[in-house]
């Protein structure tokens, strides 16, 4: 596994969540919507972005992690890198929301017997990208493997 799984994760309906800390070393997170590899390492992650915290959490140098976990198996990836800012959503961003979006409120239902409507009232209205700096990829599903270093 290495980084381009965490992109076909992000594609594939997993559950995500971006942390970093605040300006005050304050621990931060928040869910991430989906990945993009951008190139040369960066990475493009959806965040909210309506969150207020955002602005501070994720500036540019901040440290950032990135874990994604397939809700049906519990399959998980963490990347490890640095913020190198935080910028408008574009077309191909969102379009890669809707799909993962999508695919997770389906999974969390056949897994968790959820309805679509009342999980989809934690997606929010608006998306920011975080675009992080690759450092790190490990392995984080459960077993003996979890937390083995993956190449970036």
């Amino acid at each position: 596994m290495d980084v381009s799984a965490l992109v076909e994760a992000s594609d594939s309906g997993w559950a995500m969540i971006i942390g970093t800390v605040d300006s005050a070393g304050q621990p931060w997170a928040g869910r991430a919507w989906s990945v993009r590899y951008e190139g040369k390492g960066v990475m493009r992650v959806a965040i909210d972005g309506q969150d207020p915290a955002v602005g501070d959490c994720l500036a540019d140098g901040a440290y950032v992690a990135v874990t994604a976990a397939d809700v049906e198996t519990l399959d998980s990836i963490q990347l490890k890198g640095r913020s190198i800012g935080v910028e408008p959503a574009k077309r191909a961003d969102l379009a890669g929301v809707g799909r993962n979006v999508e695919r997770l409120l389906g999974a969390i239902e056949d897994t968790d017997g959820l309805s679509r409507k009342i999980v989809s009232r934690f997606v929010p209205g608006e998306y920011a990208i975080c675009r992080v700096r690759c450092s790190a990829v490990f392995d984080q599903s459960p077993g003996p493997s979890a937390g083995a270093a993956l190449q970036p």
